[in-house]
């Protein structure tokens, strides 16, 4: 009897085995039905755009919207970063060195007095631009940023170009150079 007790036990499992088997294999077709269709892709597929920047920099040209400039030494950065041709965003870096930090403070001051008055003059709300004013421990430190829609005729000066009716990357590379800056161009 022990014979057939577990001849019995053993047939029951292996149709317990094979009837898994069956159930693994119906999932897994079930799967493989409701994952087929169509994919779609919408929008296209990006162009092969050349993102690239351009550094123009100068330690002898003053930034022109100042009042007060009594420094021992400076540092005008220009920034460009384009796609291409097009100018995407532009960045100015003004920074001022001092022998004390009284001359820090009174140029910090009346800079940033001097350029907010000059925003307001041109409809701009203070400290347009992201204009920032950071005292160093021997240094003042000015800066600006804009997107290239923010780019026009009243805040194109801000950047120091009297002309906006060209923003592309080669022309401003030309346009700082003829001004007297160095520039780097990185790819």
């Amino acid at each position: 009897m022990e014979k057939g007790s577990s001849e019995k036990k053993r047939k029951i499992d292996i149709k317990s085995l094979f009837g898994l088997f069956l159930v693994l294999i119906a999932v897994v077709l079930i799967i493989l039905f409701l994952t087929q269709g169509e994919t779609t892709v919408t929008g296209g597929f990006p162009n092969n755009n050349q993102e690239v920047s351009l550094t123009c920099g100068s330690t002898a040209i003053k930034y022109p919207l100042f009042v007060e400039d009594n420094s021992n030494r400076r540092v005008l950065e220009i920034k460009v970063v384009a796609d291409g041709e097009k100018v995407d965003k532009i960045g100015l870096v003004y920074q001022l060195y001092f022998n004390n930090e009284n001359s820090i403070k009174e140029s910090r001051d009346r800079n940033h007095y001097e350029m907010n008055r000059l925003f307001g003059e041109d409809n701009l709300e203070a400290d347009a631009l992201g204009a920032m004013y950071s005292k160093m421990s021997d240094s003042f430190k000015f800066s600006l940023f804009a997107e290239s829609a923010e780019l026009n005729k009243i805040t194109a000066k801000y950047f120091m170009l009297s002309d906006t009716s060209d923003i592309r990357y080669s022309t401003l590379k030309k346009y700082y150079q003829a001004q007297g800056f160095t520039c780097t161009d990185f790819q």
